[in-house]
């Protein structure tokens, strides 16, 4: 579960492990797509992802626009990952996005 509290800035970073595999050529050509949405499938945010070092196999996940999580709507939501490598979509497991109030403003 990842947890936010709204307002805050919404960024991961991340790795592709490869089952202990050696990614060949790394994640250079692979698209990288993720989106958040509410247990009922409204979109929250489509995140932007930017590969940070395609050879170390590392990205970043970030919220679409500075300050756009004070708008996202508080309580559970979905998120997950999606690759496409050579035409192949790979999703992973779906994670769960808990948005709570922010106290100190």
């Amino acid at each position: 579960m990842i947890r936010l509290k709204r307002g805050d800035t919404f960024k991961l970073e991340a790795e592709v492990l490869g089952d202990g595999v050696v990614i060949p050529g790394g994640i250079g050509t692979w698209t990288i797509a993720s989106q958040i949405r509410t247990g009922g499938g409204t979109l929250v945010d489509t995140l932007k992802t930017t590969i940070t070092d395609a050879a170390a196999c590392t990205y970043t996940l970030e919220e679409s626009a500075a300050g756009v999580t004070e708008g996202w709507p508080l309580g559970r939501h979905e998120m997950d990952i999606e690759y496409i490598v050579s035409s192949q979509v790979i999703s992973t497991e779906t994670v769960t996005v808990l948005v709570a109030k922010d106290v100190t403003r």
